[in-house]
């Protein structure tokens, strides 16, 4: 029998209760973020109770993950999962299928991107709302999420909501931490707002297509994308199509991803009066403490404001 197998069949073996100390409290519950970002914004509601821990490194692309064995120990281990969804992480759905679904009668697999009062966007460039149970059958939503605060906010409240029905003793902490993680995004929106006024007008470019929710919140135009997904390199008749684009744009900003510097980004901009930054969306340098989202946040904001302005 393959060893993932096994491990799957262990974990729905697996008692679901936490454990419970002499004293008759319980250790503070274990979770798991799909992606970095999500653990941000779990960080923020456990605080002070518990550290949340991610599968996926943030240099990794949840477009072509592979599961390994250590992966799916790592899902039994914990009591609940944070992941978007089939949408965003395929390499997921299979295996998630085969854990055990709930925990003490409770959720343990949580799905963000059907949260309530998400908003969702299509590749279009228009936002839309969902019924929950319609999402997968929309292959042509974007779902990069996180990139938008009111997404953030959302998805925060269906963590706390998960984690107090998960472990009610602590309840009251997780709302008050929701409440200062909203209060939090609230201030880091406000101050971009600020920030990115003055360069509304400007457009922008970037390698990966994946700053739609940011770029619609804000009010910014991204006038070209390099490659649909980090995994995919442009082709030749698209990048002349760049090119004259970026001929076109009087001063703008390039912004690239940290692990990628393609030489043709040289190539395209020889002689033109266009900067260039890293956006990572992955927020791989961001510490995974309660602000760290806000943190997040702002710098996404002050990154483009800078490089626009420069």
């Amino acid at each position: 029998m393959p060893l993932l197998r096994i491990l799957l069949l262990l974990a729905c073996l697996a008692p679901l209760s936490l454990p419970v100390l002499a004293d008759g409290k319980t250790l503070p519950i274990r979770m798991i973020a799909s992606i970095k970002p999500l653990q941000l914004i779990a960080a923020a509601i456990t605080d002070g109770l518990s550290k949340p821990d991610v599968l996926l490194d943030p240099g990794l692309s949840p477009h072509s993950y592979s599961m390994k064995p250590s992966d799916i120990r790592r899902l039994t281990d914990v009591s609940v999962i944070f992941w978007l969804g089939p949408e965003l992480e395929k390499f997921l759905e299979k295996p998630l299928e085969q854990l055990p679904k709930k925990r003490n009668g409770q959720q343990r697999i949580i799905a963000l991107m059907s949260a309530p009062d998400i908003q969702l966007r299509e590749w279009d460039g228009e936002s839309h709302h969902h019924d929950p149970h319609e999402h997968r059958h929309h292959g042509n939503i974007d779902s990069h999420i996180w990139l938008s605060p009111r997404n953030a906010i959302a998805m925060g409240k269906e963590i706390a909501n998960t984690l107090s029905l998960a472990d009610s003793g602590n309840a009251s902490r997780y709302r008050n931490n929701l409440a200062t993680f909203i209060e939090q995004v609230t201030a880091a929106d406000l101050a971009n707002d600020k920030d990115l006024a003055v360069v509304r007008q400007q457009g922008f470019f970037v390698f990966h297509d994946a700053w739609g929710y940011l770029a619609d919140h804000y009010g910014l135009t991204v006038k070209g994308v390099f490659a649909l997904s980090p995994d995919r390199q442009p082709g030749a008749r698209h990048l002349m199509k760049l090119k004259n684009t970026l001929r076109l744009a009087g001063h703008t900003c390039i912004f690239r991803e940290p692990q990628f510097k393609p030489a043709y980004i040289d190539r395209l901009t020889e002689g033109l009066n266009i900067g260039e930054a890293v956006l990572d969306p992955m927020a791989g340098d961001i510490p995974v403490f309660a602000d760290g989202y806000p943190q997040f946040l702002r710098h996404l904001g002050r990154t483009i404001a800078r490089c626009l302005t420069e």
